[in-house]
């Protein structure tokens, strides 16, 4: 367990030097592009709908 938060401790202080420093890591950006967004939508509906069901399910609901 200490193991862990040493590395943690570790990580924090580093990621505070670089800022501090003003260096800045660049991260691999990715564009996408729908060419379908009504799909995504429809699809989008249909997860938060089943996400709802699921949480009355949970609840005790109907």
């Amino acid at each position: 367990m200490r193991r862990l938060a040493v590395q943690t401790e570790l990580r924090l202080a580093i990621a505070k030097a670089f800022r501090e420093a003003g260096i800045e890591i660049p991260y691999q950006q990715h564009d996408i592009h729908l060419r379908d967004l009504d799909g995504v939508k429809q699809a989008f509906a249909r997860a938060m709908e089943a996400r709802r069901r699921e949480q009355e399910l949970e609840a005790g609901g109907t």
